[in-house]
């Protein structure tokens, strides 16, 4: 058997902790830049309402740029967060069957292990 056929009864190494950390840096992030968002659209409507100078198109231009620049960003965020979620649920699926798989070896082995006893045991009575 190859070695990469072969079982992994080792625990998956994954931090939960650290996982649940970045999950939730990555979202107060998402939801910081979407308030940031918001309180530049606010001043920048105000801006718009008392503007009285040129270049208004270009100001409401890069303003909507980086508006979209910014929901971007918190959208990206928001995909990492759900991302590093998805492979923290892949390591604890992945760890749950490595134990059920070395339950059942042991199962089996102890199995083994209790028919080879009754063997030498019938053999010696015989």
């Amino acid at each position: 058997m190859a070695r990469w056929d072969e079982p992994n009864y080792e625990d998956v190494r994954w931090d939960h902790g650290a996982a649940a950390d970045v999950i939730g840096a990555l979202q107060r992030t998402a939801a910081e830049v979407e308030q940031v968002v918001a309180e530049g659209e606010q001043a920048a409507h105000v801006a718009m309402l008392l503007w009285q100078g040129l270049h208004f198109s270009d100001f409401v231009t890069r303003r909507g740029a980086l508006s979209t620049e910014g929901r971007n960003l918190a959208a990206d965020c928001r995909a990492a967060a759900a991302a590093v979620a998805a492979a923290d649920e892949r390591a604890r699926a992945e760890q749950a069957r490595r134990v059920r798989a070395r339950e059942e070896r042991e199962r089996e082995e102890r199995e083994e292990r209790e028919r080879e006893y009754r063997r030498e045991r019938a053999r010696s009575h015989a």
